[in-house]
């Protein structure tokens, strides 16, 4: 009786002491020869699907990228999924290069905005082609050592608003700050035809960087950057780097603009800005701060969110992570409300319950009032990262990013080289993982695929459960004395490591096989 009462007791303290971890509900992945991402903006389109791109470098024929698309060269990739992902609709290879916006028409036309190196530096162009690609028209703006080109949104109008970064003047960029090494954020609206409708230079004396544009109500649009100055269109400086939100309306003028952060570096070179439910921005970008708009800061570099009204008011912010560093790279608010954040993290602590080694790219699971629910790390031994995320039908996500090994999470699949792409489908729901603040077993290696050393500070007993809760090991370990565990014959994934001391007392560590 006292040793069920005695394993009741432990079950019980072992539940108290789980986290959260999202569910993987499907895993894909894609790759070639050469190297293959997904990007980070996904377009919804008119009957409740989305169109997400690919880039690949990868050459004719090689690997699984080849179904999708062939030939040589930069080219992109565009793929039709209805709204819960489980149907490709379609899929359009075109040579109009990596990095392009691509936007369907209902006349079977389409709009790409790409970016164009020219001699002595670089060029936007909007063109046209009809269903079956032969080009309509096309048209450039800007010229000189820039315009870099960060993100182009659709009007309800038919036209199309384009952000980028503009170091000088010219006849479509009418201003500019600061002097010729200092950048601006350069806002252009052309109409359905490609014509210029507006144009519009925001920025101080200070760089201004952009990377990421949403549509506002009344036909605007909110942009996401970050500043380095305290002046013109960017006042109210916290220290430092900033994260930068302004509102445009439909004609290019600045309804508002508002710098996020504190003292330290905020915003980064990562981030990205949607819609809420209430038509403001919500934003994600990085943070080092512990003082200003700032008031989670968790450790390193975090993700943070700020959810905003479409006045610029701030409705609530919160940062997720863990003690080392984490960025963000795209966001989205699921049909149930809550919000999804996807990035990059360096290490096991925190809200990240798993590191398999160099880089992984976590996802983060926020309610609709930024209150974190749980997370999902996707990595294996090399350089990983997370870079898309989309909501889906019954509140799930789809996640995309990058993988560089096959093991980890990706110990099922196959790896091409150059880096490889993978599309994650995350359910709303979770389950139980431990909390890493309690480990104090030594492990190594962690990721594991032949033998594993145990060591710990105390003399106890040691047992290693999987998920599911079976038990796959059992010994006694006394202290300085490490014992060698075998896994080279168990299922890759993560398993609970529990460590007991005689007086009832235990502490927790994760181990990933792969």
């Amino acid at each position: 009786m006292i040793r069920h009462l005695f394993f009741l007791l432990l079950s019980c303290m072992v539940h108290a002491a789980i986290a959260q971890e999202a569910v993987l509900l499907d895993l894909k992945t894609y790759g070639g020869d050469g190297s293959d991402g997904v990007g980070k903006h996904v377009l919804r389109t008119d009957d409740g699907g989305f169109l997400l791109s690919f880039g690949t470098q990868s050459t004719l024929g090689s690997g699984s990228i080849a179904t999708l698309c062939t030939g040589g060269g930069a080219r992109s990739v565009y793929l039709k999924y209805n709204a819960s992902a489980s149907s490709l609709l379609w899929s359009k290879c075109s040579a109009v290069g990596g990095g392009a916006y691509m936007f369907p028409r209902s006349d079977g036309s389409f709009y790409f905005g790409q970016q164009l190196s020219i001699p002595g530096g670089s060029t936007v162009r909007v063109r046209s082609e009809d269903a079956d690609e032969n080009l309509l028209w096309s048209r450039q703006y800007g010229s000189g050592a820039s315009p870099f080109l960060r993100g182009m949104i659709a009007c309800e109008d038919g036209g199309y608003i384009i952000v980028c970064e503009v170091f000088y003047t010219d006849t479509d960029v009418v201003s500019h700050y600061g002097s010729w090494s200092n950048a601006d954020i350069w806002a252009m609206k052309v109409d359905a035809d490609g014509y210029k409708v507006w144009s519009k230079v925001i920025g101080g004396t200070g760089d201004e960087i952009v990377f990421s544009i949403s549509s506002a109500p009344g036909d605007g649009c909110y942009i996401l950057g970050t500043t380095q100055s305290n002046d013109y269109d960017c006042t109210g400086n916290h220290g430092g780097i900033d994260a930068y939100v302004v509102r445009l309306d439909k004609d290019g003028n600045i309804l508002w603009h508002r710098d996020l952060g504190g003292s330290e570096l905020d915003g980064g070179l990562f981030g990205m800005v949607v819609l809420n439910e209430g038509g403001g921005p919500l934003i994600t970008a990085v943070t080092e701060s512990s003082d200003g708009d700032v008031h989670h800061h968790i450790g390193g570099q975090d993700y943070w969110v700020i959810n905003m009204d479409s006045n610029g008011n701030i409705i609530w912010e919160n940062c997720y992570g863990s003690t080392t560093i984490e960025y963000p790279t795209a966001i989205c608010r699921a049909t149930d409300g809550s919000v999804w954040v996807i990035g990059t993290s360096f290490g096991m602590a925190g809200q990240v319950h798993a590191h398999y080694g160099g880089s992984d790219a976590w996802v983060a699971h926020a309610d609709a009032n930024g209150n974190f629910i749980n997370g999902k790390v996707l990595g294996g031994t090399g350089s990983d990262g997370g870079t898309m995320i989309y909501p889906l039908d019954g509140g799930s996500v789809l996640a995309g990013g990058g993988f560089r090994a096959a093991n980890g999470s990706f110990s099922e699949h196959f790896y091409f080289g150059g880096g490889d792409i993978f599309l994650a489908k995350l359910a709303p729901w979770s389950i139980g993982v431990p909390d890493v603040s309690q480990a104090n077993i030594g492990l190594w290696p962690n990721p594991a695929t032949g033998s594993v050393q145990i060591s710990a500070e105390q003399s106890g007993v040691v047992s290693v459960t999987d998920i599911a809760g079976r038990q796959m090991y059992a010994d006694a370990i006394a202290r300085g004395i490490p014992l060698k565990m075998d896994v080279s014959t168990w299922p890759a994934g993560m398993y609970v490591v529990q460590h007991t001391l005689p007086d009832g007392s235990r502490r927790l560590n994760r181990l990933i096989v792969q």
